[in-house]
């Protein structure tokens, strides 16, 4: 039962890992330090457009 545990919270670690650098990626930086707070934020931005960015 403690493995099943250990097991579950190694890819729970593993997938904010992933959503975080992948909020990162998609340019809301805002959104990553937000989502450290409230994790929620990471899931949206990780599956969000990325920002568009302008070209000076």
């Amino acid at each position: 039962m403690w493995y099943g545990i250990g097991f579950a919270a190694l890819l729970w670690i593993i997938l904010f890992v992933w959503l975080g650098l992948r909020t990162l990626r998609n340019g809301h930086g805002w959104m990553f330090f937000l989502g450290i707070f409230l994790p929620l934020l990471w899931i949206i931005g990780a599956f969000m457009q990325p920002a568009n960015r302008q070209a000076y």
